[in-house]
């Protein structure tokens, strides 16, 4: 894809071509819309055509055929970002629940007159 935009920068340089999406055959970056994505097998996959894929024919493996690669499959909501986000939320207030327990504020009576 660098290639394309013929900077001089990039022009000369090598870069490891991708293959076509093995669903659809088409180019990946063929599109500027279209994401990808590579499963452990090394097999790429525009990311439409590997969602489609899984959900409909075969949920837990690679669709290339002959591929005996397990493909384990993340839902929205339940990813590790997610996890570690409410992970981290949930330590971080009881870290202020514990702090706001635990600390006092020391400072001198004030008398009114």
């Amino acid at each position: 894809i660098l290639k394309n935009f013929n900077d001089d920068v990039v022009k000369n340089k090598k870069f490891t071509e991708l293959s076509n999406c093995v669903e659809c055959n088409k180019k990946i970056f063929s599109t500027s819309n279209k994401g990808f994505t590579t499963l452990v097998c090394g097999h790429v996959f525009h990311r439409i055509c590997i969602e489609k894929k899984l959900l409909l024919t075969k949920p837990n493996g690679c669709p290339f055929p002959d591929c005996e690669a397990s493909v384990e499959t993340i839902t929205e909501g339940t990813t590790a970002e997610t996890d570690l986000r409410r992970d981290s939320q949930f330590s971080t207030s009881s870290i202020v629940g514990k702090m706001g327990r635990q600390l006092t504020i020391q400072s001198q009576k004030i008398i009114d007159e």
